[in-house]
This record gives structure tokens, C-alpha cells and sequence, in this order.
């Protein structure tokens, strides 16, 4: 680990006067401010509750060198997952795709500014320092540290009080050839106004090479806002991917998270919320299958400090060959926080005994007058069910596919746009053994 900190630390003296904002006396400050963070905590070791089942020596014992992006695009045609989308922005090795992305128009409630050099001339000079360094890491966060030194993109997402967006805002990242070897740092910003309605959807389809997409997002809701957050990643099996989202909500909000992990070697997400007044909802829903060597880890936190607060948490795995799952759900009830109402489901199907799951649902309770539960499995196809589609006419790959995939779709379900959960759906499908049963399907 100590051999990481030092190549990051050389790293830095070298890139940092490339990275964007380098003639920022501010944005500079933040960066050695975070690197020096980094230096002192180090990286996590399983002596760490959040890496405890997390072996890095993979990542860190080979240390992927930051990327600083070159202005010249590769020419690629990234896959869209949305159709139609109030603005579409597409991220190539680190930079902004004008070509492929969609910026909104004026006047239509939403406002994005991104992350580089020309930006950070503007007005919004003092939001783009809080978006790339919106607080100093001192949690012992060395991703998140390592993401604030080096970010070399991101953006920030502002919607207007009152707005109600038709269409979801759509971040498609994508590494190429060119970026191999690298490590790539993402910082995203999103505020969303009182009152206001958003769907954000992050997508990360299969690149191309050895890359760590580093991401670090921050969601902030306004009184009686909503947003539906969406993720999907879906890396090639060579790369690695850690997410960090933090969530702020004010008074009666709502903030919905899908998260569908299916690619990379290793695919690391934590998701923490805070609900700072009363009435707010926080709904969690994730879906992972990994097969061969992967390893796919969701870590998830909601704080409810104020009365009134409900938050919902469902999650399904499927792991085959020598995959490794980990689930950590935390929910902590602060005093005070009466008629909390909080639940957590976390299952999981193994399909090979080389196969290993980790589950560990937590509740902390400091206040009465409460309804909270949680409960986790990890077991096989149930043979009964799989007796009785076979004592059908239909064969044991083709039950046995279809039962893994009714077992997921208790997931997929609950996502609320139609269109998105088409094209989930058949990369679900591409990931599970003998999925060309289901490959024609007239799935809905």
C-alpha cells in the first residue's frame, strides 16, 4: 500500500500543473490539500469495516497511473441508452464528447456546466471548486481523496426550482484503447431545486483496456424535490470501478437509487444519504450477477436524523464460477427520529460452490417509536420450483435460466422507465449462464 501512496504522491508532483483549473491558486490548494489526505490515511486494508472483505493488492500492487486527457477524441460511436433525454452527455477518456452529447437548451430549467479548463473562467468558478473539491476527504476515504487530486472531469447539474424535467439527464462514460493502463477520475455535482423532478441515469458500457473509473457524485434535493437515480455499469472484465454517491436531502424529499452492476473485475459502490429533515424517502434497488473471477461490492448507508423518514432497500445477486459478492446495508435512527419507518432485503442466488457471498445488514436503533427490519439469504435454486417447470415439458438449462431471471426481476420491476429497463434487460440476460435461452425472448 505505502508503494501505491508513493507513486500517486510522485504522480501528482508531475501532473499536477495538466490537470484542468492548474492555474487556480484555489483549485490547486484543494488538490494538495486532498493528496496530502491521501498520504496520511493511506489505502484501505481489510482492517478497514468497509474493505474488510475487499482484497486491492490487484489495483495496488500495480498502480494505474491518473490519465490526463488528450484533447483529441478518439472516433467512437458510444451506445445511448436513452432515446430521448432533456440533455445527453457523453464522456471520452476523460473528456467531453460534443459531438455525441446534448446540451440543454436556455430557458429549459436546468442548467450544466462541465468540468475544464474553459469553464473554470466563468462565473461559476467558485461551483466548480465545490464540485470537484466539495469538502476535503478526511473519513479516511483514500478513493475519494485520490478522485479529488486528480479530477479531471465531471460536471454540475443544476435544476430549477419548480422544474419537472420529461426526459431523464443521461452521463454515458467511455474509455478507450487510448486510456489504458490509466486511471480516470469522474466528480459530478447535481442540485436539484425545490419542488423540482429529475431522472438522472449514469451509464458505463464495456471500454476498452485496464482502466479504474474513479467516480465521486453528489446529489443535493431541495424541499419536496425528486430524484430517480439510475446507474448501470457494465465494464469489460478487465477493468475496475469504484462510485462513491453522496446524498443530501432537505424536508419531504425523495431520492430513488437503481444500480445494476454486471461488469469489471472489480466493481466497488457505496451510496450514503443523508435525510437532514423530516418527511424525507429514500428507496434503494440493485441488481449484481458476476461469474468467473469478478468481484461486485455495494455498501450502502442511510442516516435518519429527523422524524417521519422512510427508506426502502432491495437487492438481488446472482454469482456463478468463482465470483465474490459483498452487501453491507447500514441504516442507523438517530434519537429523536421518530415514526422512522425502514426496511432491507438483500438475497442472493449461488450457482457454483466456488461461488462467495458476503451479506451483512446493519440497523442501529437511538430512538423509539420506530418500524425497521432487514433480513438477508444466500442459497441455490430452489429444486422444488425447478421439479415442478421440468414436470412441465420444459428442460433443466431452460427452468433453470428462467428461474435466476424471475428471481432478478423482482428488482427489475420497481424501475420506473420503461424504455431503460428494455435495455437492461437483455445485458442482465447476456450475463447469465446459457443466456441465450433467453436471448429472443419477448421480454416486457
Amino acid at each position: 500500500m505505502n508503494t501505491a501512496i508513493d507513486f500517486y504522491r510522485q504522480q501528482f508532483a508531475e501532473l499536477s500543473g495538466s490537470l484542468p483549473g492548474g492555474n487556480q491558486s484555489s483549485l490547486q490548494a484543494a488538490r494538495q490539500a486532498a493528496i496530502q489526505v491521501l498520504t496520511k490515511n493511506g489505502f484501505p486494508d481489510r482492517h478497514h469495516e468497509d474493505w474488510r472483505y475487499t482484497n486491492l493488492t490487484a489495483l495496488l500492487g500495480h498502480p494505474l497511473r491518473p490519465f490526463v486527457p488528450n484533447r483529441m477524441i478518439p472516433s467512437v460511436e458510444p451506445v445511448l441508452l436513452m432515446e430521448k433525454a432533456s440533455a445527453q452527455l457523453v464522456f471520452v477518456d476523460g473528456i467531453l464528447d460534443t459531438g455525441h452529447s446534448v446540451l440543454p437548451e436556455a430557458g429549459s430549467g436546468i442548467t450544466i456546466h462541465v468540468l475544464n479548463d474553459e469553464i473554470l473562467d466563468t462565473e461559476k468558478m467558485g461551483d466548480l471548486v465545490s464540485l470537484s473539491h466539495d469538502h476535503v476527504p478526511d473519513r479516511g476515504d483514500a478513493f475519494d481523496a485520490l478522485n479529488a487530486a486528480f479530477a479531471t472531469s465531471g460536471c454540475l447539474i443544476e435544476v430549477a426550482a419548480g422544474c419537472k424535467l420529461e426526459h431523464p439527464v443521461c452521463i454515458t462514460t467511455l474509455t478507450t484503447e487510448q486510456a489504458d493502463s490509466t486511471s480516470c477520475h469522474y466528480r459530478h455535482l447535481v442540485r436539484v431545486g425545490k419542488g423540482s423532478e429529475v431522472d438522472l441515469v449514469e451509464y458505463f458500457p464495456q471500454g476498452e483496456g485496464t482502466v479504474l473509473n474513479n467516480v465521486v457524485t453528489r446529489i443535493d434535493l431541495d424541499q419536496n424535490s425528486r430524484c430517480r437515480h439510475y446507474r448501470i455499469q457494465n465494464e469489460n472484465l478487465q477493468s475496475h470501478h469504484i462510485s462513491r454517491i453522496n446524498v443530501k436531502q432537505a424536508r419531504d424529499s425523495s431520492y430513488k437509487s437503481f444500480s445494476a452492476a454486471l461488469g469489471s473485475r472489480l466493481g466497488k459502490v457505496d451510496i450514503h444519504v443523508d435525510q437532514n429533515e423530516t418527511g424525507c424517502e429514500t428507496i434503494f434497488d440493485g441488481v449484481f450477477v458476476g461469474h468467473k473471477r469478478q468481484y461486485l461490492d455495494h455498501h450502502t448507508c442511510v442516516e435518519h436524523r429527523h422524524p417521519q423518514g422512510r427508506s426502502d432497500e432491495l437487492y438481488r445477486g446472482v454469482l456463478d464460477d468463482a465470483a465474490r459478492g459483498v452487501f453491507n446495508g447500514r441504516v442507523v435512527v438517530h434519537a429523536g427520529a421518530d415514526k422512522t419507518d425502514a426496511s432491507q432485503s438483500n438475497k442472493n442466488l449461488l450457482l457454483s460452490s466456488r461461488a462467495e457471498m458476503d451479506t451483512k445488514p446493519e440497523l442501529e436503533i437511538y430512538a423509539d417509536d420506530v418500524k425497521c427490519s432487514h433480513g438477508a439469504t444466500v442459497g441455490q435454486i430452489d429444486e422444488d420450483r425447478l421439479f415442478y417447470l421440468q414436470s412441465r415439458g420444459i428442460d433443466s438449462e431452460t427452468a433453470r435460466i428462467l428461474l435466476i431471471f424471475a428471481f432478478l426481476e423482482d428488482v427489475l420491476v420497481r424501475i420506473e422507465l420503461p424504455e431503460l429497463r428494455r435495455k437492461i434487460e437483455p445485458m442482465i440476460i447476456a450475463r447469465l449462464p446459457r443466456s441465450e435461452i433467453l436471448k429472443d425472448a419477448a421480454l416486457s
